[in-house]
């Protein structure tokens, strides 16, 4: 809750912090290294299946982590808050050890 309440005054944004959003959903079942590389390569992505936002030149971004465990892909999606406008995004499917990456 903490941690919540010092991220929003550093993004400058008012909002009302519930439980609900403060746990955060992680992916269990990802071998360990594979896992510690795409937190190194992709450190400025939450590290849990989510969104962060950051101001960056005054502009707002959402970087956000999803995955989709069916098809064991990991998609790391950068994108301005206000049009939803991507930057960035990177599909990574996980084939035990292996990462490939489909963009």
């Amino acid at each position: 809750m903490e941690y919540a309440k010092e991220y929003l005054k550093r993004i400058n944004r008012q909002a009302k912090i519930s439980p609900d959003y403060v746990e955060k959903e992680l992916i269990d079942d990802m071998d360990v290294e594979v896992s510690n590389t795409l937190l190194e390569v992709y450190h400025e992505y939450p590290y849990w299946i989510g969104t962060l936002e950051k101001i960056e030149d005054n502009i707002r971004y959402v970087y956000e982590k999803s995955y989709n465990k069916e098809e064991s892909i990991v998609t790391f999606k950068k994108y301005k808050y206000d049009t939803g406008e991507i930057v960035e995004k990177y599909d990574i499917k996980i084939e035990g050890e292996n990462l490939i990456y489909l963009n």
